[in-house]
């Protein structure tokens, strides 16, 4: 047994080309198929599907950035991440987002330090381009922050209104820096879970905005699968 189908337990040659990687989201609501094939390795959960494979990678930069990076020798040439974002500026709960750029304010030491010089990482441009126009009315590009720190986004320190910043994530940095170190296409797609500072993600949520979020999430899901169903047709 190789390192891949140890943390994986799925042989790398099975990977598809187009692979959806979520955090934290339950497989099944990706399941095309009542015979799709599931397994579970060491790190990483695997569904398989006809046109695509799904990995739940785990929360945080390290587990997806790592997923990607064990892609390199698969099958696979695209990867789209899917999860959730907390709004700074104009975004609300319920919105899905198509992150246009990621701003890589990951390191915690930088942050402290309150330096804020990292780049921002660009999506693959061709996937992103073709993916907004065919979902123009049902989502919003934006810009993200990727930062390392519940506690610090609500503190002020990122400078997320000039560089017009709509919101943060986990994720999404580290998810395109991996991408493009081994050469794979990438798109990330998060739906709006809460509002920094103003309707935080630890708080109740209220019984309208659990049934925004239940929606968005889906139609998220919804509409990353017909894409890559409807591309690979």
């Amino acid at each position: 047994m190789n390192i891949f189908q140890k943390l994986f337990s799925i042989k790398p040659s099975l990977i598809r080309q187009d692979v959806i990687l979520t955090p934290f989201l339950t497989l099944d609501l990706f399941r095309q198929s009542p015979d799709s094939e599931k397994t579970k390795g060491l790190l990483f959960e695997v569904l398989n599907e006809d046109k695509f494979s799904v990995i739940k990678t785990g929360v945080g930069i390290n587990f997806v950035s790592d997923a990607v990076f064990y892609l390199r020798n698969t099958p696979c040439k695209r990867v789209y991440l899917i999860g959730s974002c907390g709004s700074v500026s104009s975004l609300d709960i319920g919105e899905i987002v198509v992150v246009e750029k990621a701003y890589a304010f990951e390191s915690l030491t930088q942050t402290l330090n309150n330096d804020f010089s990292m780049e921002a990482i660009p999506a693959d441009k061709k996937l992103f381009d073709n993916f907004m126009q065919l979902n123009k009315n049902n989502c919003r590009k934006a810009d993200i922050a990727t930062i390392s720190s519940f506690y610090l986004e609500e503190t002020n320190i990122f400078p997320f209104k000039q560089k017009d910043i709509s919101g943060v994530d986990l994720e999404s940095s580290g998810f395109y820096s991996a991408s493009r170190y081994v050469g794979l296409s990438a798109l990330a797609i998060l739906y709006v879970t809460d509002i920094v500072n103003k309707k935080p993600f630890y708080r109740n949520l209220l019984p309208r905005e659990k049934s925004l979020i239940r929606d968005c999430r889906s139609r998220a899901i919804s509409l990353l699968c017909r894409y890559i169903r409807e591309r690979s047709a």
